[in-house]
């Protein structure tokens, strides 16, 4: 294999990263209108860790073992960069901006 299709794995585990976290917070988010919020949460995590799990299997399923190292690369990086601007987004009180 090439280092493309090592690009293509990092790739895949970074989108599958965004769709992890970006529907855990909005999960999170609507946690306070709702009615069921244990059920939206248990709900969220299965979709989510389906989704996860289907798409590393994938890449598994078709390439090496290095390019599921590259996949978990990308869902790592993608949280790092995503909890650094959520913890950017939200200053504390006397914090000077």
């Amino acid at each position: 294999m090439n280092a493309y299709t090592h690009l293509a794995s990092l790739a895949a585990g970074a989108l599958l990263g965004l769709a992890f976290f970006t529907g855990l917070r909005l999960t999170l988010d609507g946690l306070t209108g709702s009615a069921h919020p244990a059920a939206r949460v248990l709900g969220s995590l299965a979709l989510r860790f389906a989704l996860a799990l289907g798409g590393f299997y994938l890449v598994a399923r078709h390439g090496e073992w290095t390019h599921v190292i590259a996949a978990v690369a990308g869902f790592t990086g993608t949280r790092l960069v995503l909890v650094r601007r959520a913890l950017a987004s939200h200053t504390t009180p006397g914090s000077v901006s």
